[in-house]
């Protein structure tokens, strides 16, 4: 018997909706796909169809709390909306569910994206803010794969102590940080997570479960972005425990105006802070956004987002 094919079609039959609805129309032509033999396709007749979708949507909701905590903001604004975790469950595909965990958050908030004419917008800014928001956890998720982390997290860990106790030099040429991320968001990141997350992101999810987000939060949420209130996130993988198997990463979130964005635009390994001064001065910009560039710099190395 092949147990390896017969794990897989009980796989395809827990995670592939469409698969499962060919197997209803006929159980015996949707097997025979997968090579089994008569007497193995003989074994899976039998099987309920209703006890496939209970256990199926048992497993998606174990596997959706622990996405939920890499995404928290985006699980949280997904509640608001009528469809919000069925169209989740939809997107948890096999293809997602056999990545490694520290992958899936960010292959299903890719589909999300792709998934948002499936959501009713109240307007504009409704739609926006959403997009934002997924596209931030989308980061953070890459962010933290382990797979990258393995390859930079330790240069980052070092750089952060070595930019802790020195005081930067202006002449010396800058680079972005491997791994840092930068996004933009309408309002405030942590203005977000204190309106939408109201208990720890462990646990988030059964929360959500019994009291989703209400849909006026989400509409005083869009309603107060306005031109002034745009914010440029920056953000950093921290290894907070070394392990070959079971490291511990947290995520490092500076929050800048939004004006610094063609400020980061300008480091590119060559420029130091002083010859982006320079360029901000020869263009025109007073002395107030000078100094607001100066300082954003000086945070950004003592983060050990910018390195010498």
């Amino acid at each position: 018997m092949s147990f390896l094919l017969q794990e897989q079609v009980m796989f395809e039959l827990l995670f592939d909706d469409d698969f499962r609805a060919e197997y209803k129309l006929d159980a015996t032509s949707a097997l025979s796909l997968y090579g089994l033999t008569p007497s193995e396709i003989d074994d899976f007749l039998p099987l309920r169809l209703d006890a496939l979708a209970l256990e199926a949507d048992v497993r998606k909701r174990m596997i959706l709390s622990q996405i939920c905590t890499q995404a928290p903001l985006s699980f949280a604004w997904l509640s608001s909306f009528d469809n919000g975790f069925d169209i989740l469950k939809g997107l948890l595909s096999p293809f997602v569910v056999r990545a490694p965990t520290s992958e899936r958050g960010a292959l299903l908030l890719q589909q999300l994206l792709y998934a948002m004419d499936d959501l009713s917008f109240f307007n504009a800014a409704d739609k926006d803010l959403t997009k934002y928001i997924f596209q931030l956890e989308l980061c953070f998720c890459k962010q933290l794969e382990l797979r990258h982390i393995d390859q930079f997290s330790r240069g980052i860990q070092m750089n952060h102590e070595s930019a802790q106790n020195n005081t930067l030099d202006e002449t010396v040429p800058l680079r972005l940080a491997p791994l840092l991320g930068v996004n933009f968001l309408p309002l405030s990141y942590w203005d977000i997570k204190q309106s939408l997350c109201v208990v720890d992101v462990d646990l988030l999810w059964r929360e959500l479960q019994n009291n989703p987000i209400l849909v006026e939060q989400r509409v005083n949420l869009f309603s107060s972005v306005s031109d002034s209130t745009g914010k440029c996130i920056v953000s950093l993988p921290k290894l907070l425990k070394a392990s070959p198997t079971d490291p511990v990463v947290d995520l490092h979130i500076v929050e800048m105006i939004d004006g610094f964005l063609p400020l980061l635009n300008k480091i590119n390994s060559y420029r130091s802070l002083s010859d982006i001064l320079v360029l901000f001065e020869s263009a025109g910009a007073n002395q107030t956004v000078i100094r607001q560039a100066q300082e954003g710099i000086n945070i950004l190395y003592k983060e050990a987002c910018i390195l010498k």
